[in-house]
């Protein structure tokens, strides 16, 4: 007998899509690890809605839960708010970036964050590997794949752009020293690393003296350049030095080289250090 919805469950979460597609990949991934958990999963993604920068994009990816990134239905939400109501469970911002275990013995709220804790998904890697699958059918993009996985290739992200308006949340992290040092880290391990630099700010790459040599990833290098493209590359890269970004987080965690090195910065901004972002294979900086 099929159960229709709100009919005998106690174990339902609400989770509701915000930011950008780094921020996206953890909300799922804490919803993937909570359904494998048998629980019922209720997704919000309407604040993209009205939202003229963003938008959901886990569809970029092949594979895919579906179920976990479709709006639920405007029935279901009705539903829930009748059975329970404005129940809402915060983040807690004290507890940033660590695995809040609340959030295992709580159902029936909507639990609203971001949940930048690789502990929370640590048991379902290999899931999320599955799911997090990029479609590598651009010609430039194939190219670029072939050339890193052929080198001791060392993907370093330098993120500009939106930080530089919130020098007290993000400055002062990623410097030009934090680069040089985790480029040194790398070479003493391996003498003959290549190195690829991604940014949003690509020519101010360019004229930084620590980035000699390097190959600068722009978008033009790519048939038909899309925003996703460069986390692709990246986690096709033998090694990443990482910027105090979800979006560059995400392309080493997906990198599937056992060997890799991760460098990453210890203090994440200004709320605090890295702490549930580090795992294996990771370097503090």
């Amino acid at each position: 007998m099929t159960r229709r919805y709100g009919e005998n469950r106690d174990d339902m979460i609400k989770i509701k899509y915000a930011g950008g597609l780094g921020n996206q990949m953890f909300q799922y991934a804490f919803a993937k690890m909570l359904k494998q958990n048998n629980k019922e999963i209720i997704i919000d993604s309407t604040s993209y809605k009205n939202d003229g920068l963003r938008d959901l994009e886990l569809n970029i990816f092949k594979n895919i839960d579906k179920e976990l990134i479709k709006d639920s239905s405007l029935m279901k939400k009705i539903l829930f708010k009748l059975l329970y109501g404005n129940n809402i469970v915060q983040e807690n911002e004290s507890q940033y970036r660590i695995m809040q275990s609340r959030f295992f013995e709580i159902d029936n709220v909507s639990i609203v964050g971001y949940f930048q804790s690789a502990q929370y998904f640590e048991n379902i890697r290999d899931y999320l590997l599955n799911d997090f699958c990029f479609e590598e059918n651009d010609l430039g993009l194939l190219k670029l794949i072939n050339e890193v996985e052929k080198e001791e290739s060392v993907a370093i992200h330098v993120r500009r752009g939106d930080y530089l308006k919130f020098p007290e949340i993000y400055g002062n992290i990623c410097t030009i020293d934090y680069y040089s040092k985790a480029i040194e880290y790398i070479r003493e391990r391996h003498n003959d690393i290549k190195l690829y630099i991604f940014s949003d700010d690509i020519e101010w790459t360019k004229k930084q003296k620590v980035f000699e040599g390097a190959v600068f990833v722009e978008s033009n290098k790519y048939t038909e350049p899309k925003a996703w493209m460069d986390m692709c590359l990246m986690s096709h890269c033998k090694h990443n030095i990482i910027a105090n970004s979800s979006y560059s987080w995400w392309a080493s965690y997906l990198n599937k080289n056992n060997q890799k090195i991760i460098v990453m910065p210890k203090r994440w901004d200004s709320y605090g250090e890295a702490n549930g972002l580090v795992y294996k294979n990771c370097v503090i900086l």
